[in-house]
C-alpha cells in the first residue's frame, strides 16, 4: 500500500470516527469514553483489495481534555513512513 493511500485511509478514519464520536462513546461525564475502529482496505477510497488490517482505540477524556490512542496493523503490503 502506497503511504499516501495509508494517510488518506487513517485520516478518513479519524474524520469518520470524529464525527460518529459522540454517538458511539458512551454518556458524557462518567469517566473515559473508549472507542474502537475496525480499519479495512475496502472501506478505502477508492477501494482496494489487500490482506492488510488495522485497529484504532481511542479513549477520550473529556474532563482532561486528552485523546489516547492505540493503532496497530498487520499483512501491510509496503513500508510503513
Amino acid at each position: 500500500m502506497r503511504r499516501t493511500t495509508l494517510v488518506s485511509a487513517l485520516s478518513l478514519a479519524a474524520a469518520s470516527l470524529l464525527l460518529a464520536a459522540s454517538a458511539v462513546a458512551g454518556p458524557k461525564g462518567k469517566g473515559d469514553d473508549h472507542i474502537k475502529i475496525q480499519l479495512k482496505g475496502f472501506e478505502e477510497v477508492p477501494v482496494v483489495l489487500t490482506g492488510a488490517t488495522g485497529e484504532l482505540q481511542l479513549t477520550i477524556n473529556d474532563a482532561a481534555g486528552t485523546i489516547a490512542y492505540e493503532l496497530t496493523y498487520e499483512k501491510l503490503e509496503g513500508d510503513v513512513r
